[in-house]
């Protein structure tokens, strides 16, 4: 016989959780998986760039934020792999 599952908020221990403890449980299951978790604060102008760019490319803010972080920080790394090689900043 097939279980049917149960609609509303995951429950633990018989009683529903509480926004708390499902982001609780998301933080472990990420931080289980090697991720760190980052708060950070924005604009509204850029927060609303953000949600644009996001729905024209059909892509998830994390998504788009990582990809713009990994972008900067190896942008960073060459040029200071360029500086400290000796060579100067209008190389």
């Amino acid at each position: 016989m097939e279980q049917i599952k149960k609609k509303g908020r995951p429950s633990l221990n018989g009683s529903p959780m509480t926004a708390a403890e499902r982001k609780q449980r998301q933080r472990e299951k990420l931080a289980g998986a090697g991720a760190k978790t980052f708060s950070i604060v924005i604009s509204s102008k850029t927060a609303e760039i953000l949600e644009r760019y996001c729905e024209i490319t059909g892509t998830s803010r994390l998504e788009h934020i990582s990809s713009l972080a990994e972008q900067a920080i190896t942008e960073w790394a060459a040029k200071r792999n360029k500086l400290t090689n000796g060579e100067s900043k209008n190389d």
